[in-house]
């Protein structure tokens, strides 16, 4: 194998690993503090009023606004008895595990500021 290619390689495993640890990371804390109301596949419960937060439901509500939007939002308003309760950094590790179901993950170094950059699609 060329060295490119095994550099390559290398770094595209390691992306991954971090991916996963990403993911594993907003779907402990999603299960802990989220999943009781929305769901443990983010597909919402109406006798909560709770929404999805994955599928054509949620991408058409939040179509057109940010991944910053959704950021705020969740931290100013959940969990519902307890709003901002749980961190920045939790809350912006659920915010990627919501936006990677909904197939457009968000890099693993993104931080809270540039999120305000990221559309969310329909």
């Amino acid at each position: 194998m060329k060295p490119v290619l095994l550099s390559l390689t290398v770094s595209a495993f390691l992306l991954s690993a971090a991916s996963v640890a990403q993911a594993q990371t907003g779907l402990k804390i999603y299960a802990d503090n989220c999943a009781a109301c929305h769901g443990p596949t983010l597909q919402g419960m109406p006798e909560l009023a709770s929404p999805q937060l994955a599928g054509p439901a949620f991408k058409k509500t939040w179509a057109k606004r940010t991944v910053g939007d959704l950021y705020t939002q969740t931290m100013t308003t959940m969990p519902s008895g307890d709003p901002g309760s749980l961190g920045e950094r939790a809350y912006l590790e659920v915010v990627k595990y919501i936006m990677g179901k909904n197939n457009q993950p968000i890099p693993a170094n993104a931080q809270r500021d540039q999120l305000a950059k990221i559309a969310i699609k329909p």
